[in-house]
């Protein structure tokens, strides 16, 4: 693999971040303005995505039907998928119930991504480091107060947990494009800042002369 195709995948990579980041985003902000209903409102989205994968699980069975004769569990997968997505959006309040374990964990998994992050950062002696280890630990503890949940009310449960996604997502896609920076930085590829040119103070000098002749 050579550099440019290396380039090309660590783009298409944190282009993919960025826009996973982008839904969390959406998804906190979600849980701020409809707390009470969001957990139905992520039960049906979630069962519509598993329906809408299993419905191209089995086209793509259909389609290379032929050339993947034994080995292809593709009609399977899509049928199973298509019938529990089904399910999950006609009866949300099955699922509902774990909404709140699930966003927690996700929480978690972000503060351990920051984590990573902080390693990277003080790997390429970048001065961000140490702000991704306080961001870090700050979603590391919310994940866990949200997995107890002292709140007692559901709605501000929510309400947290939808902060704290849209703090992390802001946060992560804010790193991507300084990291980038600074690898460009250390590749040499960033334009060099061009230095205003000083007028020479003699010049005035030799003009005020001219003027006195």
């Amino acid at each position: 693999m050579d550099l440019e195709e290396i380039k090309k995948k660590t783009k298409e990579l944190h282009r993919s971040f960025i826009i996973v980041n982008i839904g969390a985003a959406v998804l906190g902000i979600i849980l701020i303005i409809f707390p009470t209903e969001s957990k139905e409102i992520i039960c049906r989205a979630l069962g519509i995505m598993l329906g809408i994968w299993g419905i191209i699980r089995i086209v793509d069975y259909i389609r290379l039907r032929r050339q993947q004769v034994f080995g292809s569990f593709g009609l399977v997968q899509g049928c199973a998928l298509l019938a529990f997505g089904a399910y999950i959006a006609l009866r949300p309040d099955l699922l509902a119930a774990f909404i709140t374990t699930g966003l927690s964990v996700i929480l978690f998994i972000c503060g351990i991504l920051k984590l990573q992050n902080a390693i990277d950062f003080a790997q390429i002696k970048s001065l961000g480091w140490i702000g991704h280890v306080i961001a870090a630990v700050l979603i590391i503890t919310a994940a866990v107060i949200a997995f107890f949940n002292p709140f007692g009310a559901s709605d501000w449960l929510m309400r947290f947990v939808g902060i704290a996604l849209v703090v992390s997502s802001i946060w992560d896609i804010a790193s991507v494009i300084w990291f980038d920076h600074n690898l460009k930085e250390l590749r040499g590829e960033t334009k060099p800042k061009k230095k205003k040119k000083s007028k020479d103070p003699s010049q005035f000098v030799d003009v005020e002369a001219e003027d006195k002749k």
